[in-house]
């Protein structure tokens, strides 16, 4: 995954795209699938 690794070459260009931060270990399946149920 780019966003992952600093050395991947699509990696600064998608790091601008998701807003300057990403933090691979902080998403939380749980509290995704919980906003997502109340879009239904």
């Amino acid at each position: 995954m780019a966003l992952a690794d600093p050395d991947h070459e699509k990696h600064n260009e998608l790091l601008d795209w998701v807003g300057g931060e990403f933090d691979p270990e902080a998403f939380a399946l749980g509290e995704i699938n919980r906003r997502l149920a109340r879009l239904v």
